[in-house]
């Protein structure tokens, strides 16, 4: 049997699977985390512990909004006021809380699941902000305004997300010997 034979019996095979996994238990869940399949039956890896590769931070241009993105969802989504929106997607999986916490743990937030139901979820700064978590949910911008979206660019290492920090550090001192911020 040549290659590209055993790789078509393998994807369906894993199809079945799949499909027999999600419909007999009920666990949609299980879809996102076999959703490199096809990559994997090619001999090909997912990259980082969580998908890393599938991971993005950016600043938008326009809005300055930065933005964590796992796979084709924004998952954190800060504001430049400070106000920060969460959304897993629907996939309230092990994957997605872990990458959402890598973004909130930079601005002195976090998400954990609880232990009886793992789908239900709560966010929290450990101080004076708890609540149950929901798809689009917004957390308030309170005293952190603009500083959480450069502390989570600060955060995450990245060079170009680093030069971006110190050019709006620079240019806030800027603005505030200039006298024209308070």
């Amino acid at each position: 049997m040549s290659t590209v034979a055993n790789i078509s019996l393998t994807t369906v095979a894993m199809n079945i699977l799949v499909n027999i996994l999600v419909n007999t238990v009920g666990r949609a869940d299980l879809k996102e985390k076999v959703e490199d399949k096809d990559t994997l039956a090619r001999g090909g890896e997912r990259t980082g512990a969580v998908g890393a590769a599938q991971e993005k931070l950016r600043q938008d241009p326009d809005t300055q909004d930065v933005i964590k993105k796992l796979y084709n969802t924004d998952i954190v989504v800060v504001k430049q006021t400070g106000e920060v929106t969460l959304d897993s997607g629907g996939y309230r999986t092990t994957q997605t809380r872990m990458s959402m916490n890598d973004a909130l743990n930079a601005i002195g937030m976090k998400l954990v699941h609880n232990e009886a139901d793992p789908s239900e979820w709560t966010v929290s700064d450990g101080k004076f902000f708890l609540k149950r978590y929901e798809d689009g949910m917004v957390i308030p911008a309170g005293q952190a305004g603009r500083g959480r979206g450069l502390a989570l660019l600060k955060a995450s290492g990245d060079p170009s997300a680093t030069a971006a920090v110190q050019a709006t550090e620079a240019s806030d001192a800027a603005a505030l010997a200039a006298g024209i911020v308070p």
